[in-house]
């Protein structure tokens, strides 16, 4: 077994943000299969359960997965503005924080961008998106909220990409919308998005 290709239970738990119990059941249902590469996906050593690194691909996005296998993400040594420099070259269209209506974890704040941006494709087929977001602790300490910059081909000429992005979570309950408006390359808003990733290091992506 080469090491450098699986994680621990609890390494591949914090990185695909999934429950143990859900990454258990992952390991029996795989523990026969193997990758591409022809390595087995779940490997039994010395009692432990380890499982191969391409299994995260099934909970994290495939560009995440390329930025770190391609050394963009370096989260214990890589400065901020580094990435910060890296998401400034994509053409953001629009800039958007929101905050919910109840407490909410790391989690659900991923599970909550992952189905907006799911819908968000369903509804505008026509376009295609990008959406970069983070979340950060609220400051009352009573869960997180999300900033986020979403790119759509039409380059934001039909308003209707901001007002279903603004319909979507005020309309179905689950929080307030409090801004999103044209991104504006000289205001660093993505530096401000990921202001906070070492502390939340789990709590971005990129989509798709």
């Amino acid at each position: 077994m080469n090491k450098q290709d699986y994680l621990t239970v609890k390494e591949f738990q914090r990185r695909s943000l999934k429950s143990d119990k859900t990454i258990r059941r992952l390991s029996k249902s795989k523990q026969s299969q193997t990758a591409p590469s022809g390595s087995l996906l779940v490997v039994k050593e010395k009692g432990r359960i380890f499982l191969h690194r391409e299994l995260l691909g099934l909970y994290v996005s495939d560009f995440y997965l390329w930025m770190e296998q391609n050394g963009f993400l370096r989260r214990k040594t890589k400065e901020i503005n580094e990435h910060a420099a890296f998401f400034r070259q994509f053409p953001w269209t629009w800039y958007c924080h929101v905050s919910y209506a109840m407490p909410r974890n790391v989690l659900v704040c991923h599970s909550i961008m992952e189905r907006f941006f799911v819908r968000l494709q369903h509804r505008f087929p026509q376009y295609s998106f990008q959406l970069l977001f983070a979340s950060e602790r609220n400051e009352a300490d009573s869960g997180f909220h999300n900033h986020f910059v979403l790119y759509c081909s039409d380059d934001g000429k039909n308003t209707k990409v901001k007002e279903y992005t603004d319909s979507y979570f005020r309309g179905k309950g689950i929080g307030a919308l409090t801004k999103i408006e044209r991104y504006d390359p000289e205001l660093n808003g993505v530096n401000y998005i990921l202001k906070s990733i070492s502390l939340v290091p789990d709590g971005w992506d990129i989509l798709p």
